[in-house]
Parts: C-alpha cells; structure tokens; sequence
C-alpha cells in the first residue's frame, strides 16, 4: 500500500487479492473474470480483479497458496499484458502493477514443485524481504501505539511497561496480524483505561510469554456467560452491529457469532 501511495499512481485503484482465500474452483474467475453462462452460477457476465485494477496497483497475497495449474496463466497475464475472460472468446489488454507477497520459502516450494520457478523468476524484479516480527522486535512499541490510535477513539489508552515487556518477549508466530488482532481483541474487553493484550497472547507459547497474572483479590470475579455476553455485546457495539468485522475481533466464526447473539437475546 505504501509502495501505491508514494508512486506515480497514488489517485488510481489499489485492489488486494488474497489467493488463499478463494476456493480454487472460483479463484480464475476471481481473477480474470467470467462471462454469463461459462459455469454454473455464472449468471451474468463479471470483471475479474485484473480488470477492475486497470491502471491501478494489484495486489497478489499469499502468492505460494496459487494452484499450480493457475501459475501458468498468471505468468501468460504478465509476460503478455493480456487477459481472457472464462468463457470469452476475445482477449482483453490491462495495465496493472502488480506487487506479490508470499509467507511461505518460495525457492523451496519450486524444489517440492508446487509453485513455478518461471513465474517465480518473473515476478522476482525487485524482491523486499520483510523479517518476521520476532526478528525486530524494537518495531513492536510503535506498532501498538499505530494500532491502539487507529482502533479506538480513547487517545489516553497506552501499554503499562509491564505490558509491552511481555509483548516484546512474546515470539509472535502470526507476525504483525497477530498483534494487530491482539491488540483490537484487547481493546474491545478492556476496562476502564487497563489494556492488557498480553492476556490474550497463545496459551503454548508461555515459553516466551509470561504466565497471565492472578486476578486481584478485590476484582469481581464474573460467571463465563456473562464475561462472554459481555464481549460479544462490546464487540457488536463497537463495529456498529457488523456481525463480520465483530466475529473476526472476537476469533469466531460468523455462525458461531450469529447463534450466541440469538442465545443472548443480544
């Protein structure tokens, strides 16, 4: 994103494809669009995300996850600037950036043959490795000040030192999305000015992590149901009654979220 905004292009489209997270039956009409009839459920005719990022920056995540037999098509897209729609019998030009991000060894998954070296070597034209987060752990105190500003609308909430001590020991195997996500759970539990994200931190990884302090004797000590009716009530209220952005803060699942609510009465 920042890459978009600091070049040339910063009034066009920037567009994210997440190439994990659609279904590899759907992810080539995702990308390069469909006409209506081409498959069942194709009803009308659609733009892929190719399309939609003309003249724009595109962005391909988690790249490694990419069915291999799409690799091919992909490398046709960018060696030849071209796209076809499933279905179409005509070729369409685009002119798209695109920038590619992988979580995973790419060079070892074109020796375990998952994912073309060709494509590989293509996409490679400036490469921006980004050490994981245990790896420079000193970004961790600027990131939660960005997070906690971004997220809530209290600009008095800050880490005690003890809290970003523990966050600083902590490995972070999710990187910055885990923290992100620690820090927005956090804040929607949260009470009074007391932020304490570190409670939220993995449970296995306590070898990196201090142990989660005793509650105070004097701290009310309330029933399960309603600590959770109370989070789920938080988290609602916050992300004004988005039941997805709600069920994501909280780590559930969409249906999960949707029968609690009816079982509260929320």
């Amino acid at each position: 994103r920042a890459i978009h905004f600091k070049s040339d292009l910063p009034t066009k489209l920037f567009l994210t494809a997440n190439c994990a997270a659609f279904p590899e039956n759907l992810i080539e009409a995702e990308l390069f669009g469909s006409e209506k009839g081409a498959f069942t459920g194709a009803s009308s005719t659609r733009k892929g995300i190719f399309e939609l990022a003309e003249g724009g920056t595109l962005m391909l995540d988690e790249i490694g996850s990419m069915p291999i037999h799409l690799q091919s098509k992909l490398l046709g897209v960018l060696e030849d600037k071209k796209i076809r729609r499933i279905g179409s019998e005509t070729v369409k030009p685009i002119n798209v950036r695109i920038i590619a991000a992988a979580n995973n060894d790419l060079e070892a998954a074109i020796r375990e043959k998952t994912f073309r070296n060709d494509l590989y070597y293509r996409l490679s034209v400036i490469r921006i490795h980004i050490p994981p987060l245990r790896e420079r752990k000193n970004d961790i105190p600027k990131l939660c000040e960005y997070f906690i500003g971004k997220m809530s609308r209290d600009a008095s909430i800050r880490l005690s030192d003890s809290e970003m001590g523990k966050l600083m020991e902590y490995e972070w195997p999710g990187n910055v999305r885990e923290l992100k996500n620690v820090i927005e759970r956090s804040l929607i539990i949260q009470r009074g000015q007391t932020l304490k994200p570190s409670l939220l931190l993995r449970n296995n990884m306590t070898s990196y992590a201090h142990a989660a302090p005793a509650v105070p004797d004097d701290e009310e000590i309330l029933p399960l149901e309603t600590t959770e009716k109370n989070c789920i009530s938080q988290a609602l209220k916050k992300f004004n009654g988005n039941y997805s952005q709600s069920a994501k803060a909280l780590g559930i699942s969409l249906s999960t979220l949707k029968r609690k609510v009816k079982s509260y009465n929320l």
